[in-house]
């Protein structure tokens, strides 16, 4: 150990520094083909999955009946909600993964009414009690979408899911500036 005191290097030995940009973090979407194909290698890599106890979410509404309605859900014009089509697309893609198992319903909760969320949660109880793997990726084949009133969208799809060919209805609301399911009817 040395009493005597180091030394400071001058400023002028470093490098000046450089601001170099950040590089994107952002992956490269995939194609639907690489996105099949990770799909049946994950299927092929985990065989049959076992029957596991999955507990279920409890539908409980903390409303009181003399609560005043404007701290409750409000009602979205339909100017600032995005187009129900595409929305419904990917989110109909999402309940059909929920309906094989591959998705916990806890993920969709924030677009789901209770009706169609409870539904939606017995299917994924079914099928991770059953433990069979999905026959094929669920895909969405054709979309049509009509909006009877402001803030409202009724939409039909056509669905390719567990090997069949499928049709899927869905009632949407514009609620909190979002699209909100409160009706789904799966054929």
């Amino acid at each position: 150990m040395s009493t005597t005191p180091h030394a400071a290097q001058p400023y002028d030995q470093f490098p000046p520094l450089r601001v170099v940009p950040a590089p994107s973090a952002e992956p490269e979407p995939l194609e639907t083909a690489t996105v099949t194909q990770l799909f049946a290698d994950q299927a092929a890599r985990t065989g049959r999955r076992g029957s596991a106890y999955v507990q279920s979410s409890l539908a409980i509404d903390f409303r009181e009946s003399g609560e005043d309605p404007l701290f409750g859900p409000q009602a979205t014009h339909r100017s600032e909600l995005p187009e129900p089509g595409v929305w419904a697309t990917q989110i109909i893609g999402a309940v059909l993964e929920c309906t094989t198992g591959l998705r916990p319903v806890s993920q969709l909760a924030r677009w789901l009414d209770t009706a169609p969320r409870e539904m939606v949660a017995r299917r994924y109880t079914l099928a991770q009690r059953r433990g069979t793997r999905p026959l094929g990726r669920s895909s969405v084949l054709r979309s049509r979408a009509c909006e009877p009133a402001d803030g409202v969208a009724e939409v039909s799809l056509v669905v390719q899911h567990e090997g069949r060919v499928r049709a899927v209805a869905a009632r949407l609301s514009g609620v909190d500036g979002r699209w909100l399911v409160t009706a789904l009817q799966i054929g």
